[in-house]
């Protein structure tokens, strides 16, 4: 009878133990963080040449081009990459392509900002919102002249921390 009582007090306690495990579970959490700043809608500009053809320029009887910059949080910034001209013949070597840009636009807290001005390669951010940055380019020789035909200028544009 004693070894029977064994037999049923250890079931017991296996029944209980399984049925404690039965009740338990994990609770899970999945969550996407999105990217913190986007670069969206571009528009073209246009370049024009100055009357020697020396010059190429979008602030100089051209059109700027433009893009939306949108941020979830300050320090980031709008980076410009090196810039591509190419010609009639192809890729243009030897000229000098300056970039400047500007943003105005309203920060998170609802404020409008316009302290944005940049000459060069990086356009700061330092309060979340969204922007309208408008970006001129101006490419020039040293010496010689343009040649006649058509041109087009590429500037990558990135958003990071």
């Amino acid at each position: 009878m004693f070894k029977y009582l064994i037999v049923f007090v250890c079931l017991l306690f296996s029944i209980s133990t399984n049925a404690e495990a039965a009740n338990a579970g994990t609770v899970n959490f999945s969550g996407l963080i999105a990217s913190g700043c986007n670069v969206s809608t571009f528009v073209d500009g246009t370049i024009v040449a100055n009357a020697g053809s020396t010059s190429l320029s979008s602030s100089s009887g051209g059109t700027p081009a433009s893009f939306t910059a949108s941020s979830n949080a300050g320090l980031y910034k709008i980076t410009f990459g090196t810039p591509t001209l190419t010609g009639p013949s192809g890729t243009v070597s030897g000229a000098t392509i300056t970039v400047t840009s500007s943003s105005t636009g309203t920060s998170l807290l609802g404020a409008a900002i316009s302290l944005f001005n940049s000459v060069g390669s990086v356009l700061n951010l330092s309060l979340g919102g969204t922007y309208a940055v408008t970006v001129n380019a101006t490419a020039s020789l040293s010496s010689g002249s343009f040649a006649a035909g058509t041109y087009s200028l590429s500037v990558p544009v990135t958003c990071s921390l």
